[in-house]
């Protein structure tokens, strides 16, 4: 046997499992701690090169993928170069920040709003969302209201009107070191009544987004390692979703009513587009894709990521 034969055959085996349990609904990771697995690569690279039979290289091959999926499913620290984060201890609500100041320097708490007028009807909203967990769900009667905590730094906002259009940027002061725990939390909330171009620069991020509430025309996302939850709604006659990723679990949620074109490129990622027509090597769209009134066309471009597209 070859030994690079069994390091490529192990390390394809490993990434495959994990897309396949996870799409399963076996198993619950964050991409974050795949970034932890880096050794693997090494351990099996020594394991194929030992001078030993080659059953014994299988069985410490099998032992290696067997630890490294027991880790991703479950360790629920978030992980980034250095850096960790547990979502589960921090409540956008909190009062007392005792405790928390005492393990998180420069803790801060955040309120961000840009006032709404009638006159503006489209929004682009270009947003630095660097690492954390970040949510976008509720309506507000401002333009945007905006609330962050954590000890990664302030975000600042600036906008500027154009006729109808309205320009909002919301991104750190500075550029953001931390040496150390970091902990980052936000959640967004968006006028109705505008029809919205979003722009998201995406880290090592969560992100949770309901936007069945809201006319999005654009959405373009450039992420990394990222967990992506989006839902769009039937609001807009035609929306356009861009998302290029890195390692990254991503799902879609989109109207039945609505026809979806999905356009894909992607190394070593698993999809699952159930009710979706396969039009050419990286086009699928759904069957009453040009009869419905409403048009949805996603594109998404990752490598070593799973993503789905759901309809409801």
């Amino acid at each position: 046997m070859k030994f690079r034969n069994l390091f490529w055959g192990a390390l394809l085996v490993t990434i495959g499992l994990l897309f396949v349990l996870r799409n399963l609904d076996i198993i619950d990771f964050s991409w974050y701690s795949f970034l932890e697995l880096w050794p693997m690569i090494l351990i099996l690279w020594g394991v194929s090169i030992l001078p030993v039979k080659d059953l014994f290289k299988v069985v410490l091959a099998f032992l290696v993928i067997g630890s490294s999926v027991f880790y991703v499913a479950y360790n629920n620290d978030y992980h980034h170069w250095g850096f960790s984060i547990n979502h589960n201890d921090i409540v956008i609500d909190r009062e007392d920040e005792e405790d928390f100041d005492e393990e998180f320097h420069n803790w801060s708490d955040q309120h961000l709003k840009e006032s709404y007028s009638d006159e503006v009807q489209k929004v682009m909203l270009d947003f630095d969302a660097a690492a954390g967990k970040f949510y976008l769900a509720d309506t507000t009667f401002d333009m945007i209201d905006f609330q962050s905590r954590g000890n990664v730094g302030n975000y600042y906002m600036t906008s500027r009107d154009d006729d109808s259009l309205r320009y909002i940027k919301i991104s750190h002061e500075e550029d953001v070191h931390i040496n150390g725990p970091y902990k980052n939390q936000a959640v967004v909330r968006l006028n109705p009544n505008p029809v919205w171009d979003i722009d998201l620069d995406v880290g090592a991020a969560s992100m949770d987004l309901d936007l069945s509430s809201f006319k999005v025309k654009k959405l373009d996302i450039d992420g990394g390692a990222s967990s992506l939850k989006i839902k769009l709604g039937d609001r807009c006659l035609d929306s356009d979703i861009s998302i290029e990723a890195g390692m990254a679990s991503i799902v879609i949620r989109v109207p039945e009513t609505a026809g979806c074109e999905l356009k894909t490129s992607n190394f070593l990622s698993s999809r699952n587009i159930k009710g979706f027509e396969r039009i050419d090597e990286s086009t699928f769209r759904t069957p009453d894709f040009d009869d419905s009134e409403q048009k949805i066309k996603v594109r998404i471009e990752t490598a070593f990521s799973s993503f789905t597209v759901k309809r409801y």
